[in-house]
């Protein structure tokens, strides 16, 4: 084969961000160029992909990731290059929704040549020298390929079985968009079993890098490309052991080596009753300022549906533990599900009401997304509750109360009209405004500039004085709107109305003027004293 390019691309729809790398296409070409794969990649939206630009490349491989909200986009671009091109030039999508709906894929989108469900490094790799040696694919684990108009599927998947031969992802995205926010994957899987995650299926099991390979890698970052924010992506990162051995040697690795870096990371709810304070507070001195806690209900009933094998006074003395820690936590939560009645609505409201988490207002509205393959999505299946739309449709079911399936759907409605920037704005206050502050505080703690971390402090007060209104006012309207369903009189224009009536142009107004004086007032304060502050809001 006279051309040997390989290009990874990553397209993304307009309601998608793209200020981040993209995890499994740098993984994969970090793999590749071990192999000595000549590799590009490439992470645009849809607009700005540069056909031309791949056209030179002349690649005899394209791989897509694809998303249920990207699907469109990814299959424009496709149709697009397949017009221009006109030499040998194969497509291939892989990630989760390629992994769950393959089939499917193919069958609607004909100029797609192959599928990789799950882990891609391996199977891709095979492909290549496959394609290159003119062999056949029917061996390839995991793979789903076209053959005389016929799809076929493999059977299997396959994985790196040691962490430690896990690829540390290729930095080219970040090279060419200067993030300044990093991100690294420690570890692959999870040694959980919720039944709304597709995690299991995907990635089969977990697998960890040690210590001294996550702090190399994060110490080269920081050297090459003067960065010092790293956000953890794996799926919990306290896994796989009880003793939380592995969390101690990486902050212990952090500290001996005295790198100053800042870190967010995701926990299971239960990690309360596996860490010690001493841990949670080395893991503070060690850079960690915010988490996503995975709580996802505020109720046994749905914490038993979604198997997540803890209690509700686990996951309090987990919030404690972070709190006390003074680390950041977001919420990861599902408000909604099929099976959800006004009593687990309720008690869902009240938990993150009594947390300051209803000022999360997205956190509040979430409701399942469909993953085909999870545990959550068979029983739905099975009891009959899928509803009719597209194959890859998150939302496609039917609730079991009728009552929660209006407000479900007035909810919704809300959120789409606009994408309601709104509560957008809100949720971005509590987590990426509370995050950054965070991240301010230990910076200067750690540069022992006190006089400059009091001042953050301060204005960190001043804003948790802002989020306690949100917090106050999303828990008003969302039981007051419970109260129509309760009491059998719900109407979509009363809805509307209460909507209008708590959020008034007022309320959002001053809300907005509390936020520009925070910023204000720390940027000169911090100037005054020779310090900089970096406003996200």
């Amino acid at each position: 084969m006279e051309n040997k390019k390989v290009l990874l691309i990553a397209v993304y729809s307009d309601e998608m961000d793209d200020s981040f790398e993209e995890p499994g296409i740098c993984s994969i070409a970090a793999f590749l160029r071990r192999h000595d794969i000549d590799v590009a990649i490439m992470a645009e939206k849809e607009k700005s992909v540069d056909l031309q630009k791949i056209i030179d490349m002349k690649p005899f491989l394209i791989g897509f990731s694809i998303y249920n909200v990207s699907k469109d986009a990814v299959f424009r671009v496709i149709h697009s290059l397949k017009k221009k091109v006109h030499f040998p030039c194969y497509i291939c999508l892989g990630g989760s929704m390629a992994t769950s709906y393959s089939k499917e894929l193919m069958n609607e989108e004909p100029l797609i040549d192959f599928i990789i469900k799950g882990e891609g490094e391996l199977p891709f790799l095979q492909l290549i020298n496959r394609i290159i040696d003119k062999d056949t694919f029917s061996n390839i684990k995991g793979l789903v390929y076209r053959n005389s108009d016929k799809v076929f599927v493999n059977e299997g998947q396959q994985v790196i079985n040691d962490g430690n031969d896990l690829p540390i992802m290729a930095r080219d995205i970040l090279k060419a968009k200067k993030n300044n926010i990093v991100l690294i994957s420690t570890s692959r899987g999870c040694s959980g079993n919720c039944t709304f995650c597709i995690s299991k299926s995907f990635w089969k099991k977990w697998r960890g890098r040690d210590a001294k390979s996550i702090v190399d890698e994060m110490e080269s970052v920081k050297q090459t490309f003067n960065v010092d924010k790293f956000n953890f992506i794996d799926s919990s990162f306290e896994d796989p052991d009880i003793y939380c051995s592995r969390l101690r040697s990486i902050a212990d690795e952090i500290l001996n080596r005295k790198i100053k870096v800042y870190y967010y990371a995701d926990f299971r709810a239960d990690i309360g009753n596996k860490a010690s304070k001493e841990l949670i507070r080395s893991l503070y001195k060690s850079g960690l300022c915010s988490v996503l806690l995975g709580i996802e209900a505020g109720n046994e009933q749905d914490l038993k549906l979604y198997a997540k094998n803890t209690h509700l006074q686990a996951i309090e003395k987990s919030i404690e533990l972070f709190n006390s820690n003074e680390i950041h936590i977001i919420p990861g939560f599902i408000n909604f599900n099929p099976y959800s009645t006004m009593d687990t609505l309720k008690e869902n409201i009240n938990f993150l009401y009594k947390h300051g988490y209803a000022s999360f207002p997205l956190q509040v509205l979430t409701k399942y997304r469909l993953f085909k393959g999870t545990a959550l999505y068979s029983k739905i299946e099975r009891d009959g509750l899928l509803s009719n739309g597209q194959y890859f449709d998150e939302f496609k079911y039917r609730f079991v109360d009728k009552k929660v399936e209006l407000l479900d759907n007035f909810l919704f409605n809300i959120m789409q009209a606009d994408k309601n920037q709104e509560f957008s704005y809100f949720n971005k206050l509590s987590g990426h405004y509370k995050i950054l502050l965070k991240y301010y505080i230990k910076f200067f703690e750690d540069q022992g500039k006190y006089e400059a971390r009091e001042v953050v402090t301060l204005y960190e007060a001043k804003l948790n004085e802002v989020l306690n209104k949100i917090n106050e006012r999303i828990y008003e309207w969302f039981y007051q709107l419970l109260d129509l369903c309760i009491k059998d009189c719900w109407c979509n224009e009363d809805a509307f109305l209460i909507t209008k009536r708590m959020f008034t142009n007022d309320f959002i107004h001053n809300i907005n003027e509390e936020i520009k004086s925070i910023n204000i007032d720390l940027t000169l304060l911090l100037f005054k004293i020779g310090e900089r502050f970096e406003a996200i809001i």
